[in-house]
């Protein structure tokens, strides 16, 4: 506590003698210290103080970028500007249980009725854009195994919402990128790791700090601590987020399924993010590095597929392709599967159409389809479609020159 708020607690408790004690406020006290300072406000006037109402008690206090927030025992959740205005007060749907921030989002968490007869705890969580008032996210925390309790809740550095419970499973609330009826996104929790594999033995426990990096960083206890010893300084340990994925009949892609799942998890939350701050630049610029970066991983794990045979599962993954180019690529690693490559090719100019074919469909579409003028465009057509047979041949002349087999040899990815 600095000087400056030590001093604002002696001057509320002077006046707080100096009354009786029917009139003494029983509600809590909260204090907001400024680390930094702009322009437009004095270093005298930085920091402020607020009374709750008689018999109001906090429960849970957490900030971020542009606001601050605490729940209440009344199950009130009360939003704060920096400046100490008060922005939202809303009732919970249950007592709180914790709340975590970071950045502009902030999760409360609450209880939705009384545990199972398991002990399964029946928790709810609703996730906030506090700096801008608006609920994103709300629903139940389906991540908790069947007897267990919430023991951990978290930001990544990414801003996705971590939980653990206390079986140590570490879940993430992603979003499907699909939009329901009234344009909000969907969202569900999903598995990220399992610790209890991780652990030498039953009295292990691994006491999770943060997610950075696709990495949870926690501490390693032993001998049936549940927590670190606050007497001395703990080591810390990472351990690599890995989906509880069915292992693969193909042993060598079993790692690079699991890490094309998560990188398109990845991928959907940056997008998110994306589209929470549509001015942010860098946000742009990160999440076109991402798609390379995923469609990397997809097109090896397309690779093998092709290798290996299986055309049905290669086929499958081309839908996790983002850019242009990694269709192209994917054609090419399809070579000597004409099928494969035509399918290929008809996803790529669906998702991705020709400049000429979007320029016919406007006119035809001004035109009203009633023109009786007829125009010639065997040509251009003939050049941007081929037949599965005359791919065919034109496969077959390709293969049997050495310097075109050499170049499909290059594009495979390993």
């Amino acid at each position: 506590m600095s000087e400056r708020t030590k001093q604002a607690v002696l001057r509320d408790r002077r006046k707080r003698a100096k009354n009786s004690e029917a009139s003494k406020p029983t509600g809590s006290s909260i204090f907001f210290y400024r680390f930094h300072t702009s322009t437009l406000v004095n270093r005298k006037n930085k920091d402020w103080h607020l009374i709750l109402p008689d018999g109001e008690r906090v429960l849970g206090a957490s900030c971020g970028d542009g606001w601050a927030a605490a729940v209440t025992s009344r199950q009130f959740l009360r939003i704060f500007s920096p400046g100490g205005n008060q922005n939202k007060i809303v009732w919970l749907k249950g007592e709180p249980v914790t709340m975590v921030g970071r950045g502009e989002l902030l999760a409360v968490f609450y209880h939705e009725s009384s545990p199972l007869p398991d002990k399964t705890q029946q928790l709810g969580y609703t996730l906030w854009d506090a700096a801008n008032f608006r609920v994103i996210s709300r629903g139940s925390v389906s991540s908790l195994s069947k007897g267990s309790s919430l023991s951990w809740v978290g930001f990544s550095n990414d801003l996705s919402l971590m939980v653990m419970d206390n079986d140590g499973m570490l879940s993430m609330l992603i979003t499907t990128g699909e939009a329901s009826s009234d344009g909000t996104y969907i969202w569900e929790w999903a598995p990220v790791l399992d610790t209890i594999g991780l652990r030498k033995s039953s009295d292990d426990y691994h006491w999770p700090v943060t997610v950075h990096n696709g990495k949870l960083v926690c501490i390693p206890l032993k001998g049936g601590n549940t927590y670190p010893d606050a007497n001395r300084r703990p080591v810390t340990t990472t351990l690599g987020l890995k989906m509880p994925l069915a292992k693969s009949v193909v042993s060598k892609n079993s790692a690079l399924e699991e890490l094309s799942v998560r990188s398109n998890i990845a991928l959907s939350q940056k997008k998110f993010l994306r589209e929470l701050d549509c001015d942010s630049e860098d946000l742009e610029a990160e999440y076109v590095a991402l798609c390379a970066q995923v469609d990397k991983v997809t097109l090896r794990l397309y690779s093998g597929m092709v290798d290996s045979g299986k055309l049905e599962s290669a086929f499958d993954l081309v839908s996790r392709l983002h850019s242009e180019k990694s269709y192209e690529i994917a054609i090419r690693l399809a070579d000597r599967h004409y099928k494969l490559a035509d399918e290929v090719e008809r996803v790529k100019k669906y998702k991705f159409p020709d400049d000429d074919d979007v320029s016919n469909e406007d006119y035809t579409e001004y035109d009203g389809g009633t023109s009786n003028v007829s125009h010639d465009h065997s040509e251009g057509t003939q050049s941007k479609q081929i037949s599965p047979d005359s791919r065919r041949i034109d496969k077959r002349h390709n293969m049997l020159g050495e310097p075109e087999r050499a170049e499909n040899k290059r594009l495979r990815l390993k």
